[in-house]
């Protein structure tokens, strides 16, 4: 029931609405109830986190904090965030 639940609440409006608005890529994957939404871009990840919250508060539903966060991937990400810190 819950992945018929968030086909709608997130599935849809993450393609319908939040992929279409993002300058660079944006890709959601989702099993079940848990998903990683994936971006191009830093300031469309924090966005989408932001938005995420309200849209899940809309249908009662809230995120869980201890689980997300927004990681860093990619071939130079280990590079980029070491010397971004300094």
């Amino acid at each position: 029931m819950a992945n018929i639940y968030l086909h709608y609440v997130l599935d849809i409006w993450f393609n319908n609405f939040i992929k279409k608005k993002c300058k660079g890529e944006a890709y959601i994957v989702r099993y079940a109830d848990d998903f990683v939404c994936c971006f191009q871009y830093e300031n469309e990840a924090i966005a989408f986190y932001e938005a995420l919250k309200v849209r899940l508060n809309k249908f009662s539903l809230q995120i869980a904090e201890d689980k997300t966060k927004i990681l860093y991937f990619g071939k130079n990400a280990y590079y980029d965030r070491k010397f971004e810190r300094t």
